[in-house]
C-alpha cells in the first residue's frame, strides 16, 4: 500500500509543498524453496545419503548401499508416464531412496511417502506387497505422491510463519495448502471442527473414487490425481476430473493418453493362473526388444461382452493407441484378443476373458499385460 506524506519546506516568504511517496510492505512472502525455511517447517535435506542420481530430470539421493540399475529403469520409465504439468507444479526436492522409515509399517497400502517437499522410495516401492511393483504401479503411487508435494508447496504464508514460531507442533496439509482447502470446497468436504489447525472433514458430495480417498480432502485430491495419470478418469465423477483438468491446465484426454481403459466398478484381482497367452507376449516382448512383460487382472462388474469388446476398442483408440481385437479361444474359454501400440514403443497386449461357469456364476476378466 502506497502513503503519501508531504514534506513542508519554510522560507520567508513562501511555503512549498512536495509530496514524497513512501512504501510500507507486510512481512514478506514465504519462499518454499528456500532451504533455511524447508528445515524450519521440518523438511531439512535428508542426511546419511550414499548415493546420487538423476532420473527424468529429478535428482534421487540414496541411503542404500548402491543405485540399483533395473530400479532406476522402472523409476524413469514411470516418471515419463507422469504428467508435465503435474510435475512443474511441485516438482519434488528430491526423491530419497531408503530402506525403510520407521512407522511405515502401520501404513499398510503406502508403498511410496511424501515428507515435505520429498517423495520416499522404500524397497517395498519396488517389491511389492503380494507382487512385484509394475511400471503402471509406480506410476500412481508417484502421482499420488507428488501430488502431495504440490499440496505442500501450497502451504498457506501465515501457516508457515506461525509454525516457524513455533505456535503449530506439526505441519499439515489439510489445513494449510491452498490447494487442499480449494478442493475440499469444491468437492463438498466440510470442515466440523472449531479448531482451524484441527480439521475434522466431512463429504458431503459425491463419493470417493477408493476406499483411501475417503479419508479426507488431501487423500481424496491425491487418489483422484493417481486415477487420472493411470487413465482411468471414468472411475471418477465429472466434479472432481473438472477441478483436477482446471487445477493442472490439460485435458482428460491428454491425461488419459497412452493408458489402458478399465471398466468403472472393477476390481484388480491377483490369479493363481495367468490370465493371457504368456506365449505370446514373450514373442511380442522378443519382437520389440523389450525386457519387462507385467499383467494386470481386472474382474469387470456385469456387462455385455461383445458391447464392451467394441467400447474396449473404442477407447483405446481415442487413446492414441493402435490396434484390434479378435475373438479366439483360450483354455476353453471364449475371449477376445489384441495388441496395441504406443507411440513409445510400449506394447499392451490385451484379453478379455469370459470365465461362465454354470455353478459359480459369471465373471469377465480383463487382462492388459505392458510390454516395455
Amino acid at each position: 500500500m502506497l502513503l503519501l506524506a508531504f514534506l513542508t519546506g519554510c522560507a520567508a516568504t513562501n511555503q512549498t509543498t512536495i509530496p514524497v511517496k513512501t512504501t510500507t510492505t507486510g512481512p514478506a512472502a514465504i519462499d518454499l524453496n528456500d532451504p533455511a525455511t524447508q528445515a524450519a517447517l521440518g523438511s531439512p535435506p535428508p542426511d546419511g545419503v550414499v548415493w546420487e542420481r538423476s532420473v527424468g530430470g529429478l535428482t534421487v539421493l540414496g541411503r542404500t548401499p548402491a543405485a540399483d540399475p533395473g530400479e532406476m529403469t522402472l523409476l524413469t520409465a514411470a516418471l515419463s508416464d507422469v504428467p508435465a504439468p503435474l510435475l512443474a507444479y511441485g516438482p519434488p526436492r528430491f526423491l530419497v531412496r531408503v530402506a525403510d522409515i520407521a512407522g511405515a509399517e502401520t501404513l499398510t497400502s503406502a508403498v511410496t511417502l511424501t515428507f515435505g517437499p520429498d517423495v520416499y522410495l522404500l524397497d517395498r516401492t519396488f517389491t511389492g506387497r503380494d507382487r512385484p511393483i509394475s511400471r503402471l504401479d509406480l506410476t500412481y503411487a508417484l502421482a499420488h505422491e507428488l501430488a502431495h508435494v504440490a499440496q505442500w508447496f501450497a502451504l498457506d504464508d501465515d501457516y508457515v510463519r506461525r509454525a516457524i514460531a513455533g505456535r503449530i507442533q506439526n505441519v499439515q496439509l489439510a489445513p494449510a495448502s491452498s490447494v487442499v482447502r480449494d478442493y475440499a470446497a469444491a468437492i463438498g468436504w466440510v470442515d466440523e471442527s472449531s479448531d482451524p489447525d484441527q480439521p475434522d472433514w466431512r463429504p458431503t458430495g459425491e463419493p470417493a473414487p477408493t476406499a483411501y480417498a475417503g479419508a479426507n480432502p488431501v487423500e481424496d485430491l491425491a487418489e483422484t490425481v493417481a486415477l487420472v495419470t493411470v487413465g482411468r478418469s471414468n472411475w471418477v465423477d465429472q466434479t472432481r476430473l473438472d477441478w483436477v483438468t482446471n487445477w493442472l491446465g490439460v485435458s482428460v484426454e491428454d491425461l488419459s493418453a497412452g493408458m489402458p481403459w478399465i471398466p468403472a466398478g472393477s476390481e484388480e484381482v491377483l490369479p493363481s493362473n495367468p490370465l493371457f497367452d504368456e506365449s505370446l507376449a514373450a514373442d511380442l516382448a522378443v519382437s520389440t526388444g523389450a525386457e519387462h512383460i507385467e499383467p494386470a487382472s481386472f474382474v469387470l462388474p456385469p456387462t455385455d461382452g461383445p458391447r464392451l469388446v467394441d467400447e474396449i476398442q473404442q477407447q483405446l483408440g481415442e487413446r492414441g493407441l493402435e490396434g484390434t481385437f479378435g475373438s479366439v479361444t483360450a483354455d476353453g474359454f471364449p475371449s477376445y484378443r489384441g495388441s496395441f501400440n504406443r507411440a513409445d514403443g510400449v506394447v499392451f497386449l490385451v484379453e478379455l476373458w469370459d470365465l461362465t461357469r454354470a455353478d459359480e456364476g459369471e465373471d469377465m476378466v480383463l487382462t492388459y499385460v505392458a510390454i516395455w
